[in-house]
């Protein structure tokens, strides 16, 4: 055989492993040259890819390879090894490129190849980082094949160490990275903790993440995390996103490729009113078995309300109440128990309605989850919080600036001042009037005026209480059509009155619902030896401190009809046996 003829055999027997001169796919070159050890293609450079080739195929075809011309990228696989182990000379598919580039493989925990092996003098041949859990002997080894290479062992916890960091740190050093796992222990992102800007920024680029994210009760209007492939709880049993009452959410973006550990359920998504229902779904199709729910709530679109006791029954609870479309939806819950009441927003994240309670017995009124109150109607005000004379708190500890459209809150006397200020600064637009100012001392202040100028003042106020020191009313001072002026709307009553022969017809104080005396053992009405006065008009439901005798009532001769007094308070005239009332009632 010629010399020339042997060449020609040889040339096709190597030379791209017989596939000949271009005209062949990366895929095609590889499955030619499984087993071969002389490994060089002709017409062109060939780049090989993990997105193209499986890692048994790779291994298969690097195998024996002892001669390697080509351009190698295994980025962003599943690839358990990468394995060359006959190695004796590499040289890159065009000057200046690396012969293996080996990024972000979570999984990969070998790569062999020979430190004996040749390249040519300035090529950098090896690219090697992101890949989690390659040992650092392997990557000291690689190094040492490639010293001017870019070869680095995985830093993860973006950059922070092990542990000693907070959650916002984490969120912060991550941003913006492909790769996120802590170290050191689990960590737990919470949107109260964390901005819907920064979290976002957090996942925006994250392939692999190894965390507990809670998203929950927040104004988060999408959680985008757009390129993630695998995710893994911070625990075992843990959900990786718990998205739960974000009243503002709309999108919720995790492809529906993403993997996850066997057994685990790594959502959990409910009471998101105005996430669609599509981006439900899609989200059921990434975890079938996990918690995942379309939100519904019962009352949300309300027809207007009739019947305030089965109102209450409906919506106690539930985090969301609004009208149907061009409904004004109002409610007075004035007549209600603080139970019921406090039961009705217990759980309200989000409300547009229109709430009077006015003149009510209930001391604590609290929304602690709210986060938006819108008002019924424009102009109207959202809550409406009048003449509570018992009210000492009232609280929306979720509350931020602006959460309450508005509000009228006025003459609730027991509310302090630290309150008031708190108030205003959740909400710019209610009008709030301090008791101490315009009610207390009927707007005469502390001291200096006499009993006839405050009677005078407290006329038809239904808030009477002196400041600077106790005030006694005595009949002698002042005339029965002044008194009952002064008694005509008084609610609260924080005084000591002497009604003491006189010619008074009638005593009239018909809206009190709680008395004081002006000092503590003082009745708050002496009414003695009027020999005309045949009307006491107090209501029988009249509150006032334990232990306290509020009423000395004899020797008034025509007393025949006592208005609307209890039966137990009723005093006979003297005619019959001049009996001193000090009916005993529980304040509370």
């Amino acid at each position: 055989m010629h010399s020339r003829g042997v060449c020609s055999i040889v040339k096709q027997l190597y030379l791209a492993c017989g596939l000949g001169v271009g005209g062949f796919s990366a895929i095609d070159f590889v499955r030619a040259c499984a087993g071969r050890d002389f490994i060089k293609p002709e017409g062109g450079p060939v780049y090989i890819r993990s997105s193209e080739v499986s890692e048994a195929l790779f291994n298969a075809f690097c195998s024996k390879a002892v001669y390697m011309e080509v351009c190698i990228e295994i980025s962003e696989s599943y690839y358990r090894s990468i394995r060359c182990p006959h190695l004796r000379e590499v040289r890159p598919c065009e000057p200046g490129k690396q012969v293996f580039t080996i990024v972000d493989n979570p999984r990969l925990v070998v790569v062999d190849i020979p430190a004996t092996v040749l390249y040519p003098r300035n090529e950098k041949i090896l690219r090697v980082k992101k890949n989690k859990v390659l040992p650092q002997e392997n990557i000291e080894k690689l190094k040492r094949i490639c010293p001017a290479c870019e070869i680095e062992f995985y830093f993860s916890t973006c950059g922070l160490g092990i542990g000693g960091f907070s959650a916002i740190d984490f969120v912060r050093a991550c941003a913006g990275r492909d790769f996120i796992k802590p170290e050191g222990g689990p960590v737990y992102i919470r949107s109260n903790e964390v901005s819907e800007a920064l979290f976002n920024a957090f996942c925006s680029k994250a392939v692999y993440m190894e965390v507990c994210i809670e998203i929950s009760e927040s104004y988060y209007r999408s959680i985008r995390c757009p390129h993630l492939r695998e995710v893994r709880p911070c625990e075992p049993g843990k959900q990786v996103f718990t998205i739960v009452d974000n009243p503002h959410l709309v999108v919720v973006d995790i492809p529906a490729t993403v993997l996850y550990p066997r057994n685990e359920k790594i959502l959990r998504v409910t009471k998101n009113r105005k996430l669609p229902r599509e981006n439900i779904e899609k989200l059921k199709k990434i975890c079938p078995a996990c918690e995942i729910e379309f939100y519904t709530s019962k009352c949300s679109g309300l027809r207007p309300i009739t019947d305030v006791d089965a109102f209450i029954q409906q919506c106690s609870g539930q985090p969301f109440i609004d009208g149907a479309e061009g409904v004004v939806l109002e409610v007075d819950l004035s007549r209600q128990t603080e139970e019921q009441i406090n039961g009705l927003f217990a759980n309200v994240i989000e409300i547009q309605i229109c709430v009077t309670i006015k003149g009510s017995s209930i001391k604590r009124l609290v929304f602690p989850k709210l986060k938006q109150w819108k008002a019924c109607a424009p102009g109207r005000a959202a809550l409406t919080l009048i003449d509570n004379y018992y009210l000492e708190s009232l609280e929306f500890p979720s509350c931020q600036e602006g959460c309450v459209d508005s509000a009228i809150i006025r003459n609730n006397p027991r509310l302090p001042r630290t309150v008031i200020v708190l108030i205003t600064s959740w909400c710019s637009q209610c009008i709030v009037e301090e008791v101490k100012q315009l009610y207390l001392a009927c707007g005469l202040g502390i001291g200096g005026f006499s009993a006839i100028d405050f009677v005078r003042a407290c006329a038809g106020r239904d808030f009477i209480k002196p400041e600077g020191g106790p005030v006694y009313i005595r009949s002698s001072e002042v005339s029965e059509a002044l008194f009952n002026a002064f008694c005509s709307k008084a609610a609260y009553m924080e005084v000591c009155i002497e009604i003491s022969e006189s010619y008074y017809r009638s005593i009239r104080c018909p809206h009190l619902r709680e008395v004081r005396p002006c000092e503590p053992g003082k009745q708050v009405f002496t009414i003695v030896d009027n020999p005309r006065l045949v009307v006491v008009d107090i209501p029988a439901t009249v509150l006032y401190p334990r232990n306290e005798k509020i009423l000395f009532v004899k020797k008034n001769k025509y007393a025949v009809g006592w208005g609307r007094l209890p039966m137990s308070m009723h005093s006979s005239s003297d005619a019959a046996d001049n009996r001193t009332l000090m009916e005993q009632k529980e304040w509370y």
